[in-house]
């Protein structure tokens, strides 16, 4: 019986916290409602225009910008320049002007300008698609702060409005310009060409299994390398605008230090041209007729790849799961095996994240050397991962072809080399010659070495 009142007195508590809390909305809506002073539907505004005027005491510049939404829903400045915007500054002018919100109102005005508003510091005008227009004037600021008259031009009404609202129409041409450098989706790039002003030419493009190195030679590539380039090219910005550069020499784009060609899944081309001087880094492309300068804390150093920072190192790329044994060859040694069982002891720390460390390039070429150019060299140990039989008979019936015959067992042939620190090392999945650390051999040879010894004492006490 007790738990039966306790159930019921929780039960009319709720009630009475849920009809308060109704209340409260209720009334803050409605108490909005009659603040509010303008409502329009966004999608009726097909205009902006926004004049700036300060007082003559100021030093600030008089600034004004014109924008349209196009058939596409896309806004765009026509004044003073033709650009590209920057989308979240006009939704901030948007929001305001759909629902602007009166702290409190003056109905009975003669005299506008000891509010500051027979000479508006700032006027927002929109236009509708009916043809007509309304105009926002703001005047100086109230004496409790951040609070700011302002009126309709026409309309004899003055009321107050809050700095957060005013904040949102506050915008100068120059902040309300696109800054964001990229104009396209860095996620539908599916090519990059780069050229750099010492003769380097790069081509990375997107493949089924992710970037690959086209050009000057074909590589497999690092994938979170490239995001981290397409991720610092997506974040360039500017700072400023330069709309008339009738001398690019004067900017060093007579002669830029990258040309980057992106290409997009869709087959639409962007051409950025990037250079700096002494004072500053300057970009163009032929999306924009103006001239970007970048900020000073913006660097372009990522532009200048370094391949071997690129190129992706794993000399092995087979699932440990779909291997059955690993048979080691040393020159003038017996051959070693270890088996399925003891995969782990050699895989882990080991095959499983087998890097090299940079190509091998012979003396005067641009490119590294390929695996034939080994073919017949002497190894000093050959490891061979051996596949799974019913593996190679899996992949055989999915595979429709590609680079390497997956369903091959993996063979790591490692040579002498003329310094203390590295081998040279080829695998059948890679197709060049690489540098490998002495170091990393060293423990995988070692731990095979061990792995069998374990194996042989174990045969050996069973017997």
């Amino acid at each position: 019986m007790k738990d039966f009142r306790q159930t019921i007195l929780l039960a009319a508590l709720l009630l009475i916290l849920g009809g308060v809390l109704w209340w409260l909305v209720f009334t803050q809506e409605e108490a909005l409602e009659e603040k509010t002073v303008y409502r329009l539907a966004e999608e009726k505004i097909n205009s902006i225009e926004v004049t700036y005027t300060p007082h003559a005491a100021e030093e600030e510049a008089p600034d004004h910008f014109l924008l349209r939404r196009g058939a596409d829903q896309k806004w765009t400045m026509t004044e003073p320049v033709n650009d590209e915007v920057d989308t979240g500054a006009v939704e901030r002018i948007l929001e305001v002007m759909t629902k602007l919100v009166a702290e409190s109102r003056y109905e009975e005005v003669t005299d506008y300008a000891q509010y500051g508003l027979d000479q508006p510091v700032l006027r927002v005008k929109v236009g509708l698609t009916t043809g007509e227009s309304r105009e926002l004037l703001i005047g100086d600021e109230t004496p409790v702060a951040y609070r700011f008259y302002a009126r309709f031009a026409g309309e004899p009404e003055v009321f107050v409005i809050n700095g957060t609202d005013r904040g949102g129409l506050n915008h100068r041409a120059k902040e309300v310009r696109l800054k964001k450098v990229l104009p396209v989706d860095v996620n539908d790039l599916t090519r990059l060409d780069l050229r750099t002003d010492k003769g380097k030419a790069y081509t990375l493009a997107k493949e089924e299994r992710g970037w690959r190195l086209t050009a000057p030679f074909a590589e497999l590539l690092s994938h979170h390398m490239v995001v981290d380039f397409l991720v610092k090219l997506n974040e360039l910005r500017a700072e400023d605008f330069i709309d008339e550069a009738p001398d690019l020499a004067v900017y060093g784009l007579d002669k830029p230090r990258f040309t980057l060609d992106l290409t997009t899944a869709d087959g639409e081309k962007v051409t950025l041209q990037v250079t700096g001087t002494a004072d500053a880094s300057y970009l163009t492309h032929n999306r924009r007729a103006c001239l970007l300068k970048l900020g000073e804390d913006e660097s372009l150093d990522f532009l200048d790849l370094k391949l071997a920072d690129y190129i992706n190192k794993n000399l092995n790329s087979l699932d440990k799961q779909k291997a059955h044994s690993v048979i080691l060859r040393e020159r003038g040694g017996r051959e070693l095996t270890v088996e399925e069982e003891d995969l782990g002891d050699v895989w882990w720390g080991y095959l499983g994240s087998f890097f090299f460390t940079e190509p091998y390039y012979e003396q005067g070429q641009d490119t590294p050397a390929p695996r034939s150019a080994f073919a017949d060299h002497d190894p000093l140990w050959e490891v061979v991962i051996k596949v799974k039989e019913e593996e190679k008979r899996k992949q055989k019936r999915d595979r429709a072809g590609g680079d390497t015959d997956a369903t091959a067992d993996v063979q790591l042939k490692i040579y002498p080399f003329t310094t203390e620190e590295e081998y040279l090392i080829t695998s059948s999945q890679r197709a060049y010659v690489y540098k490998i650390g002495r170091e990393t051999v060293d423990d995988l040879i070692e731990r095979i070495k061990k792995t069998v010894e374990g194996q042989e004492k174990e045969a050996g006490s069973e017997e």
